[in-house]
Parts: structure tokens; C-alpha cells; sequence
């Protein structure tokens, strides 16, 4: 048992959950910083650019990821199909940054018609060229690696932007003894810099015009925009319930449920390494109907058997997580939606594994109409919950409900294609040999 846990150990998971280990605890501490060192108001316009920035980043990845490490993982060590996926990819990149900055220009300009000014607008309008810049090596680097399974690498190079981005803020902070959003701004404009120039020199990137394909910029945009939706679906979905909880009921319900909710992010944090380190692996054994459905089900048993002591711990000690993380008795309510969010928690393997499949079987489209589903789903449910019910514990049964329509629409696509052979799979042979390969 313990050389099979340390084997696990070896593998690309590790790698893949040390990166979202350190991007949550990179977050949380820019966070702990920004409070403590910058003016409230400061802080606001900070997390608002953010969020901005987060909706732009779901329309590049969208498009480009999926594809991107679909192309890289069947290349292998032909170099030149390499060029031309890292080519084409880096074009696509570089006019999607124009359409997003031409419309934010055209936008502005029109505000400043009606004499308005938006800060907001304002903020992106002045950073988001110099940010999406220094981004396209660094997300170049982290689709083509998870396409060839070097999640080593991906890793390095979130170390390098959260160190350079950290580093700035304390050695601004330490001579000035303030930060305002400017220096905020360009830390991490400066922290991709960085890692994009690293990543360039380890990946030994080249292109070339003569590998410029208007046949494959249309193949990268026809199948990126199935993922486009199902990205900013997926986004839908996380927020969802506090949108419309905020609506209905009140900020105090809103926080109550949030507390809850968040813990939830930790277990989606082993789940996302997991789900990266699974997609390439499954694009190679796509063609092997068999192969393709043991390795998804491994997966999605092993996940979940691994979640149910941890699940049992937040079950019986609700209460006592909710009062450690409050530091107070005022969200005792959040333990009983988190008890109720257990169902929720032993479903998600399953959900986000099924969506990865389809993606890897070349299904984007289908997974796309999971993801509405489980939003309607989701939203129908919830104003049950909200109208009839008025109750915040009743969303999060909901959440449950919503899942499972997602997970019972998933299995029915793949059995639509042949790609999922659940009655031939040996569950208790096949729990522990869970790996990369």
C-alpha cells in the first residue's frame, strides 16, 4: 500500500496539485497583503479589475486551451507540427488580445461621449494590454506542457510569477510602507513578464510564419467555442447561487452560505490537478473505447473513495470547522448547508471527470449541453428554493440535484458514442491503480 501511495506521489498529480495548492495560497495571501496594506477603497477597485480580468481570461483559455493541449499530447516529438500548434496558437492569442482591447477602446470612447468616466473601465483599459502581453508565453507554456504531461514545468513557472509578484508588493510596501493599485497592477504584469521569459527559454519556442494556417486558426476557433460557453457556464454555475440568494433573501444569508461554500474549494483544488492531468491522458486512449472508459472510471473511483473520510470529518464536525473559520457563533447556520453540501462534495468527481471526457473524446458541443442543463437545473431549483422555501439550506440541496442531472446527462452522451462501458469495469481491481499513464 505505501509503495503504491508513494508511486502516486511520483506522478503528475503531485505536480498538478502542488500548482493549485500554490495558486490558492498565493490568492489568500495577496488577499491577507492587500487588506493589510492598502486602503479599503483600494482594495475594491483591486478586486473588481480582478474579476474583469478573470472573464477576459475565460475567453482566451476557452478558446485555446483544450485544443491546445489536445494537439500537443498526439504530436509527441515532431517538431514541426509543434512549431506550427505553437505558431497558430500564439497568433490566435495575439488577435483575440486585439478584439478584447479594440472593444474595451470603442467602449471607453463611447462612455466619454456621454461625459462618463468609469473607473473600472479606465483600469482595464490602461493595464489589461501590458497584462494580456505578458501573459501569451506564460499560458502558451502551461497548454502546450499539459499536452505533453510536463507538469513539472508548469509548476515552475507559477512559482516564478508568484514569487516575482509577491516580491514586488513587500519591497514596495517595505520602502514606502503603502501599495496602492498601480503597484498591484504591475506586479503581476511584472511576475508574468518574468515567467513568460523563462518559459520561452525552457520551451525553446519558434515561429514561423511559413507554419501560419488560416485552415487550422479556423479549426482552433471552431472547436474553442463550444468551451468558450461551457467555461463561462461553469463560472455561471459557481455564482449562481449567491446571485440570486443576495436577490431574494439578504447579504447576511449571502455570507452564511458563502462560508459554507467555500469549503468546498478545497476539495476542487485536488479535484482541478486531477481533471488537468487526466485530459491528455484520455485524448491518447480515445481510440480505444475500453481503454478510455477504464481510465475514466479509475479515476472517478479513486476520487471519490479518496474524499469520503474527509467528507465524514466535515460531516460530523460541522459545527466546529464553521466556528473555527468564523471565529464566532454568528454563521451556525453554515454547518447544516455544509451538511447538506456532503452529497455535493461525493458528486463532483464524477461531474467533472464526465466533462473532461467529453472534451478528450472530441465533444466539446455535448459537454457544453451538460453544463446548460446543469444550469437550468441549477437556477429552476433554486428559485424554488428561494421562493417557496426561503431557504439557503434548500439551495444547497439543490446544488446536489443540479449535479446529478449534469452527471446522469453526461453518462447518457458518452454511452451515445460508445465511450463509457460501465457494467465492464471491475470496481474494486481497478480502485488503486490510479496514475498518469
Amino acid at each position: 500500500m505505501f509503495k503504491k501511495i508513494f508511486h502516486i506521489a511520483r506522478t503528475n498529480q503531485l505536480y498538478a496539485l502542488l500548482h493549485q495548492l500554490l495558486m490558492a495560497g498565493y490568492g489568500f495571501t495577496l488577499l491577507f497583503l492587500m487588506v493589510r496594506m492598502m486602503p479599503p477603497h483600494e482594495v475594491g477597485r483591486w478586486l473588481l479589475f480582478i474579476s474583469v480580468i478573470s472573464i477576459s481570461d475565460i475567453l482566451m483559455h476557452g478558446l485555446l486551451q483544450t485544443i491546445i493541449v489536445k494537439e500537443s499530447s498526439s504530436c509527441n516529438d515532431d517538431a514541426e507540427q509543434n512549431q506550427r500548434i505553437q505558431t497558430n496558437s500564439f497568433i490566435l492569442q495575439c488577435l483575440v488580445l486585439i478584439v478584447i482591447t479594440s472593444f474595451v477602446y470603442l467602449l471607453k470612447g463611447a462612455t466619454s461621449l456621454f461625459h462618463s468616466n468609469f473607473l473600472l473601465l479606465n483600469d482595464f483599459s490602461t493595464w489589461y494590454p501590458a497584462l494580456g502581453v505578458s501573459m501569451l508565453l506564460y499560458n502558451l507554456s502551461w497548454w502546450v506542457n499539459m499536452g505533453r504531461e510536463n507538469f513539472s514545468i508548469v509548476l515552475v513557472q507559477r512559482i516564478i510569477y508568484c514569487v516575482v509578484s509577491l516580491g514586488i508588493i513587500l519591497g514596495v510596501y517595505f520602502l514606502y510602507h503603502t501599495i496602492d493599485f498601480q503597484t498591484a497592477a504591475f506586479s503581476q504584469v511584472a511576475g508574468y513578464m518574468v515567467s513568460s521569459t523563462v518559459a520561452y527559454f525552457i520551451n525553446h519556442f519558434s515561429f514561423r510564419l511559413k507554419y501560419v494556417s488560416i485552415e487550422k486558426l479556423k479549426q482552433f476557433l471552431h472547436y474553442g467555442k463550444f468551451n468558450v460557453g461551457t467555461m463561462l457556464g461553469s463560472s455561471l454555475l459557481r455564482n449562481a447561487d449567491i446571485f440570486m440568494i443576495s436577490a431574494f433573501m439578504n447579504t447576511t444569508a449571502t455570507a452564511i452560505y458563502s462560508l459554507a461554500q467555500k469549503i468546498i474549494e478545497l476539495f476542487e483544488v485536488m479535484l482541478r490537478s486531477v481533471a488537468v492531468t487526466s485530459l491528455p491522458v484520455l485524448f491518447n486512449s480515445k481510440n480505444n473505447a475500453q481503454l478510455f472508459s477504464e481510465k475514466l472510471l479509475t479515476r472517478i473511483s479513486f476520487l471519490t473513495f479518496l474524499f469520503i473520510p474527509p467528507v465524514i470529518f466535515v460531516f460530523a464536525f460541522s459545527d466546529d470547522v464553521i466556528r473555527l473559520i468564523s471565529g464566532s457563533n454568528q454563521y451556525s447556520v453554515s454547518a447544516s448547508v455544509l451538511r447538506v453540501f456532503v452529497l455535493y462534495i461525493l458528486l463532483l468527481p464524477a461531474d467533472r471527470l464526465i466533462g473532461v471526457a467529453l472534451e478528450a473524446c472530441n465533444q466539446p458541443k455535448l459537454n457544453l449541453l451538460k453544463t446548460i442543463l446543469l444550469i437550468a437545473f441549477n437556477i429552476g431549483g433554486n428559485f424554488v428554493a428561494l421562493i417557496y422555501f426561503k431557504s439557503i439550506i434548500a439551495v444547497a440541496a439543490v446544488s446536489s440535484i443540479a449535479l446529478s442531472a449534469g452527471i446522469i446527462s453526461g453518462i447518457y452522451f458518452l454511452n451515445s458514442k460508445d465511450m463509457l462501458h460501465i457494467s465492464k469495469f471491475n470496481w474494486r481491481l481497478n480502485l488503486f491503480k490510479f496514475k498518469s499513464t
